[in-house]
């Protein structure tokens, strides 16, 4: 029997609303849990292996959890709802000086039903937020070090959640 998350993600999936982003979106696994990861959106070879923060950040993101928490990707990815943003690749950066192009406002109002959705149907009583528009999108972004190693109480769709920022090194 297929769950109501298992049904939003083949959703959000056939998802192909944003003309400038490139699809697929990317999704995480069906994880029902109190925890969520909200990241900006996947780069480039996200959509090929089909799992977020799986190529270069996620290198990064797994070995600061290994490294502060002692949890694995594995362990990881099958405990934490992992979200985004937007969920698909935004492109690179048009002006050539390399990166990811950030998703204009239009977008993430557009890609924010399916965040909206996920809260919803998990209720998180974590939230992690990786990166600036992430943070964005739960409370007024100020610095990274005003946020790293906080712990914030937050609400977002009419859904109070903390809001951690993890001391991590790198």
């Amino acid at each position: 029997m297929t769950t109501a998350l298992e049904r939003h993600i083949d959703a959000l999936r056939a998802c192909r609303q944003c003309p400038e982003m490139q699809p697929p979106p990317v999704a995480g696994r069906a994880v029902y849990s109190q925890v969520m990861l909200v990241g900006q959106a996947p780069g480039v070879k996200e959509p090929i292996m089909q799992k977020p923060f799986a190529w270069t950040a996620g290198k990064t993101l797994f070995k600061w959890f290994r490294d502060a928490c002692e949890i694995d990707e594995e362990t990881f990815r099958s405990r934490v709802y992992m979200a985004a943003v937007c969920r698909c690749f935004p492109g690179k950066k048009p002006t050539g000086k390399g990166g990811d192009r950030v998703p204009n406002a239009t977008e993430i109002e557009t890609c924010s039903q399916w965040l909206r959705a996920e809260f919803d149907l998990l209720e998180p009583e974590l939230v992690i937020p990786v990166g600036k528009l992430a943070i964005a999108q739960f409370m007024t972004y100020r610095s990274m070090d005003a946020h790293i190693g906080q712990l914030f109480h937050c609400t977002y769709s009419g859904h109070a959640f903390d809001q951690q920022f993890p001391l991590l090194s790198s």
